[in-house]
């Protein structure tokens, strides 16, 4: 039972992406730009608008380096999955190597591929267990949904890069109200588990406002076995050369 529940909590967690904020694309050159003059004078930005605009400023980036860790709990026992390599924020696509089962995981757009040791290529369709787990950006969207009850947590350095802590919450009734109908069920039953509306992240930004960290603890019920999913995600070396395509399967 406790195999079964940490199964479908794995991939409630991963489905989880957030597409009904839609892909955040960075904007062009020039458009809502500030003059100069004006910058120098502007207002700091609040912490809720550091933590919504984070994404767009991490997209802008194009790519970078990232760090996956992804956790999954029940009554007992305990499952690792950790895994690293590169993403193209733009399509989005990336391309990691996990742990647990050892793989290899390209997704570009919304189709994800595999490769285990020894074997070729596969096309991993929704009904596969794991699918989409080389999209883990997605559930980044949250952030762009935060509500007003952003806190500071303090400053540090992850990866070498100064950063700024912020906890804050995303309310799963407007997520669920805006989410597209192929993700709703799975939206509406990460809102009946949690059994309340909020749930609660945490971002570190660089002091270009981009996502450096990001932590997400999702617990779920799954025919009465409580699981929890903790995901980690590590963004790094932004701009770093990617060139990320499907394989031949």
């Amino acid at each position: 039972m406790h195999r079964k529940a940490m199964t479908a909590a794995l991939m409630l967690g991963l489905a989880v992406g957030m597409t009904a904020c839609g892909p955040a694309q960075p904007k062009a050159a020039g458009t809502n730009a500030t003059p100069a003059a004006q910058q120098s004078t502007a207002a700091p930005q609040t912490p809720v608008e550091l933590v919504q605009g984070s994404l767009d400023k991490t997209i802008a980036a194009k790519t970078s380096k990232i760090d996956v860790l992804i956790t999954v709990g029940a009554p007992g026992t305990k499952e690792k999955t950790a895994g690293s390599g590169v993403v193209e924020f733009g399509t989005p696509a990336s391309d990691l190597t996990l742990t647990a089962p050892k793989r290899h995981e390209i997704s570009v757009g919304s189709d994800s591929y595999e490769q285990k040791s020894g074997r070729a290529w596969k096309k991993l369709s929704p009904d596969d267990v794991g699918a989409g787990q080389g999209d883990q950006l997605d559930m980044l969207h949250f952030l762009q949904i935060a509500s007003d009850q952003v806190k500071t947590t303090g400053k540090t350095t992850i990866k070498g890069i100064a950063v700024t802590g912020y906890t804050a919450s995303v309310n799963l009734d407007t997520a669920v109200a805006g989410a597209d109908p192929a993700d709703k069920p799975n939206m509406e039953n990460i809102r009946k588990s949690l059994g309340k509306p909020e749930l609660p992240v945490q971002v570190w930004l660089d002091e270009q406002g981009r996502i450096v960290h990001f932590e997400m603890a999702l617990p779920l019920t799954y025919q009465g076995v409580k699981v929890t999913t903790d995901t980690t995600l590590t963004l790094y070396d932004f701009g770093a050369p990617a060139q990320i395509a499907a394989p031949k399967v």
